[in-house]
């Protein structure tokens, strides 16, 4: 009894951690269509997973970037792949710029995609270059 317990508290402890991550987890089936996601996923997405569950990733997301062929390249390589300033745009026509690990599990029937928002990243580091180039303006009109 006290390790059907324990097993449970473990249970609950592990879907609580994966809904309160901040980085956006999907998980996809053989045939690339959606079978979880967590909060985070939701909210980059701007998509519920009761909206998600069971359509494919193609449905949800579109990439210029050839995002949906390293998927393809993940599963076939057998290993994790890191595509970096991917964009992609929503259904509801929202461009977002993520880093994404996407990795073959078990036997490559499913594969796990980790995104990670850098919009913001990327604002901030645009702004810190326009700070630096400015004092370099102001010296030169001198």
């Amino acid at each position: 009894m006290l390790a059907v317990k324990i097993n449970l508290v473990d249970n609950r402890m592990v879907e609580s951690v994966i809904e309160n991550l901040s980085t956006a987890i999907v998980v996809l089936d053989r045939d690339l269509e959606i079978i979880f996601s967590n909060q985070a996923a939701e909210t980059l997405l701007m998509e519920s997973y009761a909206k998600m569950r069971g359509e494919s990733i193609a449905k949800i997301i579109s990439s210029e970037d050839g995002f949906l062929k390293r998927i393809d390249e993940a599963r076939s390589l057998e290993r994790p792949l890191t595509a970096r300033q991917i964009c992609l745009e929503t259904n509801n026509a929202t461009v977002i710029t993520v880093d994404a690990t996407i990795t073959p599990l078990l036997d490559q029937s499913e594969i796990l995609i980790e995104f990670i928002a850098i919009d913001r990243y990327l604002r901030i580091d645009l702004r810190g270059q326009t700070f630096q180039y400015r004092p370099s303006r102001l010296n030169v009109r001198v």
